[in-house]
């Protein structure tokens, strides 16, 4: 689930901090719901201004 939130983006990921204190999404094939707290969207949001930082260079 993360690695999917990751593909929203920044500004997407930082919305759903705003809004929503997190996220949270449930599997169609087996039913379980997944959580992400604000400090795992904030965690994402890090790892991609990392990713890209590093891209520049």
């Amino acid at each position: 689930m993360l690695g999917a939130l990751k593909m929203l983006g920044v500004d997407e990921l930082q919305d759903m901090i705003e809004k929503d204190d997190g996220a949270e999404a449930t599997c169609h094939f087996c039913g379980e719901v997944y959580q992400a707290n604000s400090d795992k969207l904030a965690g994402l949001i890090d790892d991609l201004k990392k990713q890209h930082s590093e891209a520049l260079n």
